[in-house]
Formats: C-alpha cells, sequence, structure tokens
C-alpha cells in the first residue's frame, strides 16, 4: 500500500515553494449506487441520487470547504516529499482505499473469500455495483462477485484472486496471441499447431517406368512440412504420376490366366445334374479343373432307389406309424423323447434321474461337502437327515428302483445301522413311500463306494418325491449321489 501524505506534509511541500489550491476533485462527483469518491472526500448516507462530499463521515458538519482541508495529523518521521507527491498524483493508481473510505467499508483484503464494502443508497439496491477488477501484480487478477450482500446501507462483495498465465494488465488477463507468421506448422506460441502436414505433393513419373511415391502424411522439422517418397519401379510404365496396369487378355477362355497374372474364371459353374435313366442320375462336382482353357467337371452316377426325376433321385418316403420315435426308414426321426427319457424300439422309455448329493437340488440338515459327495462323522455331527430333496415330479408313475451310492470308514466294528434309507411323498403330506435299513457290516469294503438299492411304487408325475439318508451317528458316512431309475 503507498504511504499517504497529510495536509500538513502538503503544507510543507508548499513551503519548499510549491503552490497549493484546494481539492475539488470529488466536487460533484456522482456516488449513487456505491460509486466511490476521491481521496478527502466521501458518499453521504439517504436514498436516492447522492454526490461526494468532502471531508470524513461524522465530520465538521459535512460541509464541503472551498480551501484545502486540514489534516489534524503528525507528520511521519521518515516523509519523504518524493513519497508524498507520487502518493497523490493519481488516486485511482493507489492498490488499496484510504482509511475510512466508502470504497472499502473498512473490511480488509485476506487475499480471496474477503468482503470489499460499498456505501449503498438505502436498501442497497441488490448489491449489484462490486469495484472494478484490478491486478494485484503482474501476474494477478482480482475480481468481485455479485450480487453482494447489504448490511447497513452498506453493501459487501467477496473478492477472489486469479493468476493470469500470459500478465495481468487494466483490471484484466491478458490473453495469448497466436503467431503464426511465415509458420507452415509448428507450435502457435499458445499450445495450438500453425498447420497439419497433410497435404503431400500430387505423385509423379520420374522417367517412364518410375514413379515418385509420397507419404500422405509429413514431418514438421523447422515449422515447415517436408514429405519422404519412394521412387517405385513401374513393370508396365508410368503414366500421369501412376503406375500403368497389365492390360488383361481372357478372349476365349473360359478359365486360365490373364496374361497379367490375373485369372480368366475359376471352374465352379458344372453342367446340371440330369438322369441317365429311370434310376440313374449323372451328379457333377461342384468345383472342376481348367484344362488350358475351358473347364472340366468330374461327375458320379447314382443310383436312385426311388427313382430319378427331374435331374434329382426321388425322396424317401417316411414311415411312422405306429411309432412314438426313432428312425422313420428314410434316415428322419419320427419324435424326439422328452428330459429323462430315451427311445426303445419306438417307444420312449423313461431313463431316470441322478441326483448328485452335493448339488444345488439336495438339502441338508447335518455334514459338509466332501470331495464329490457329502459327508457327516461322529466328532462334529449329531444324528438327523444327511440328505433330503429335491422334490422332483418328473418321475412317472410305476415300479421303481432308487439307488444310493454311499462309503464307510469301518465295515467291520459292529453291525448297527448307520443310515436309513427313506423314499418320501412330500406331496401327500411326507407320506413315506418305502425304507430301508443300512448296517455297518453291509458296506463291503471301508471307504469304497457302495451302491444300495430301495424298490417303490411312484405315484406318478405331479408328486414332488424326496430321496433321503437319516444319518444315526454311528461312523462316518459319505453319499455321492441318488439315481432313480
Amino acid at each position: 500500500m503507498a504511504k499517504r501524505g497529510t495536509v500538513g506534509q502538503l503544507l510543507f511541500l508548499c513551503l519548499l515553494g510549491c503552490s497549493f489550491s484546494p481539492d475539488t476533485s470529488g466536487s460533484a462527483v456522482d456516488c449513487t449506487g456505491g460509486k466511490p469518491c476521491p481521496e478527502g472526500w466521501y458518499c453521504p448516507a439517504g436514498e436516492g441520487k447522492k454526490t461526494c462530499i468532502q471531508g470524513t463521515p461524522g465530520g465538521e458538519d459535512g460541509a464541503t470547504k472551498d480551501e484545502g482541508t486540514r489534516d489534524e495529523g503528525t507528520m511521519d518521521a521518515g516523509w519523504d516529499p518524493a513519497d508524498t507527491l507520487s502518493d497523490v498524483s493519481d488516486p485511482s493508481d493507489r492498490s488499496e482505499p484510504l482509511d475510512g473510505e466508502p470504497g472499502d467499508a473498512g473490511v480488509p483484503d485476506s487475499g480471496g473469500g474477503e468482503d470489499a464494502g460499498v456505501a449503498g443508497d438505502g436498501g442497497c439496491n441488490g448489491c449489484m455495483d462490486p469495484p472494478e477488477s484490478s491486478c494485484l501484480d503482474t501476474r494477478t487478477l482480482k475480481t468481485y462477485d455479485t450480487p453482494g450482500t447489504c448490511a447497513g446501507d452498506v453493501c459487501s462483495y467477496t473478492s477472489s484472486t486469479k493468476e493470469c498465465y500470459y500478465g495481468c494488465s487494466n483490471g484484466k488477463c491478458i490473453e495469448c496471441t497466436p503467431d503464426c507468421a511465415g509458420k507452415e506448422c509448428g507450435d502457435d506460441g499458445c499450445g495450438e499447431p500453425c498447420g497439419v502436414c497433410d497435404k503431400a505433393p500430387a505423385d509423379y513419373c520420374v522417367g517412364a517406368n518410375t514413379v515418385r511415391d509420397y507419404d500422405l502424411s509429413g514431418i514438421c522439422p523447422s515449422n515447415k512440412c517436408e514429405y519422404r517418397y519412394t521412387d517405385r519401379n513401374c513393370q508396365y510404365g508410368c503414366q500421369n504420376g501412376a503406375c500403368k496396369g497389365c492390360q488383361p487378355d481372357c478372349g476365349g477362355k473360359e478359365c486360365g490366366d490373364d496374361g497379367c497374372g490375373g485369372s480368366c474364371g475359376t471352374c465352379n459353374d458344372p453342367p446340371p445334374d440330369y438322369c441317365q435313366n429311370a434310376t440313374t442320375l449323372r451328379k457333377y462336382n461342384t468345383s472342376g479343373t481348367c484344362g488350358g482353357t475351358a473347364c472340366n467337371y468330374p461327375y458320379t452316377d447314382q443310383n436312385c432307389q426311388w427313382g430319378c426325376a427331374n435331374g434329382k433321385c426321388n425322396p424317401c418316403p417316411p414311415n411312422c406309424a405306429g411309432k412314438e420315435c426313432g428312425d422313420n426308414g428314410c434316415g428322419g426321426s419320427c419324435g424326439n423323447c422328452q428330459s429323462n427319457y430315451s427311445c426303445s424300439g419306438n417307444t420312449c422309455v423313461w431313463g431316470g434321474q441322478t441326483f448328485e448329493a452335493e448339488g444345488g437340488g439336495m438339502g441338508h440338515n447335518i455334514g459338509r461337502r466332501d470331495g464329490d459327495g457329502w459327508s457327516a462323522n461322529t466328532n462334529d455331527d449329531a444324528k438327523g437327515y444327511l440328505l433330503f430333496g429335491p422334490y422332483t415330479t418328473d418321475v412317472p408313475a410305476g415300479a421303481r428302483t432308487a439307488t444310493w451310492r454311499m462309503m464307510v470308514d469301518n465295515n467291520t466294528a459292529d453291525t448297527l445301522v448307520v443310515v436309513r434309507l427313506e423314499v418320501n411323498d412330500h406331496t401327500a403330506g411326507d407320506d413315506l413311500i418305502a425304507s430301508r435299513d443300512v448296517r455297518r457290516n453291509q458296506f463291503s469294503n471301508a471307504f469304497q463306494y457302495q451302491d444300495f438299492d430301495l424298490s417303490f411304487s411312484a405315484p406318478g408325475a405331479g408328486h414332488q418325491l424326496e430321496f433321503r439318508v437319516y444319518w444315526n451317528d454311528y461312523a462316518y458316512i459319505k453319499v455321492d449321489k441318488v439315481t432313480v431309475r
């Protein structure tokens, strides 16, 4: 902030020979809407149009004096007349308002986010007239946000600072000016290119059998575009900046070389098949061979079991009478069987179902997944259902057999019942259709899978059936799967 001279200092200058005249810089200056007054002047409070008054707010009756205002302060001990003359030469050059100046309202500048106070004219009129932007230094711009806030007829405006990459002048950031004078490409000084090297010279013939072929994209070594080129030999001569092509000759040729390394045609259009007699079809291959300039197509004479007509063998008449599935006698099918059914003797037969013990459809009250199955042991589990589910409705009515594949850790310790196998009809209120006890000594070997069958009568499709294993907590048991057939 520049030093401020007092009236006493000005009088001292007059003693040195200068002349002094009354300060009229603020006379008739409009300060309506928070517009600033010159140094030593202030804007009065109130509504309507206002002009600057010499003096300070609350001073001696606020009257304008024709002679210079008197400063009752004391002269600075280190005061320099040159500083005073410099400071008072142009009030608009100072970087900060004077003490008590209405344009600042005494609010300090903290370098961003601070309030700049401007006296209002009663109601502040929306505080839409902030101080002008200014350059704090050669690279920093200070601006004020609108609208401001009004308190006691004084508008306050939030300020912020912005770095100017190319410098700050007259309250604005200086914009970069591109310079591409004499440049065909390269940087314009503002981070943008002056041009792109994509206009290569036209190819041209260098002699009768050579073409100069330029790259489409060039390089920019020193703000000028340069394009690389390749001199390419033309086998059939060069004309108008391009190699002349070979003139093919296929006169009277069905296939073979055209004289320019190309082909006059491929042998893939054979004669149509035809019936040599009532039961023989002459059938041509789709690809032939070129014998010089003509195509030759091999053929096969095919016997037609059901006769030949219109260049085709008559089709086989299918026979599906009384057949539910299976071959129709002509290589086709008389029908497909639904899931879990297979075709046997042209009839669909249920093929059974297999349920993995560790699969998603099976449930477990005890045990854990164990490799390819589900197991329980006497150390970690209490008796309960090792396996139940899967509530399948796909088992057809009739005599069926369920087979559990299981293993035991010890098959000789005793003859206790280690598990009970059950077939349960969940739809019929958990009706136990069939069950079987399995004793330890019924396993032939320890730790080897063995199948155990249970016959039952299935109630028919739509009934939810379970295939359960109840474990009695006497031995380690692992179940691999259940198969129903």
